[in-house]
């Protein structure tokens, strides 16, 4: 009789565990095909000449399949004291995800003209980062958001 209810209770809770599994969300964005509700973040650190620091740090969040939003924040530090401290204006834009390939695209206005910049970002799914090139005032430099969320 013991025997019975030791495996009944075994059944259940193995029922339970694998219905369990299937509520769980895919959070890995190359095995769900999908960026949306994820959230990156790109540190830089400028050293400038009169001995001031410079920390920009960039949070890209993808809002759904097709949306994305950008927001800036840069701190001046100079011996361990914040000087000033500025977040940018968040920049929207779209995006497409394809393989390993991340495309994002943003339009604005300068000087009266359409503007319409394009970034590509290549996936590392060990490591969850995406890494890029970006041209910042004339200058190429690379870029890697590592994934918060």
């Amino acid at each position: 009789m013991k025997l019975k209810q030791i495996f009944a209770l075994l059944g259940v809770a193995l029922l339970g565990l694998s219905a369990c599994s299937k509520d769980t969300p895919n959070t890995n964005p190359a095995s769900s095909g999908s960026l949306a509700g994820s959230q990156w973040e790109y540190i830089e650190q400028e050293l400038e000449d009169d001995g001031k620091t410079e920390t920009t740090t960039t949070v890209l969040r993808f809002i759904d399949g097709t949306k994305f939003v950008t927001e800036s924040t840069s701190v001046t530090t100079q011996g361990g004291t914040i000087l000033k401290s500025e977040t940018d204006t968040p920049e929207q834009g779209t995006y497409t995800y394809q393989g390993k390939e991340v495309t994002l695209t943003t339009t604005h206005q300068d000087d009266g003209k359409t503007v319409t910049r394009i970034v590509r970002l290549i996936m590392d799914d060990t490591n969850q980062t995406l890494a890029g090139t970006v041209t910042d005032d004339g200058v190429r430099k690379g870029i890697i958001y590592t994934r918060k969320k």
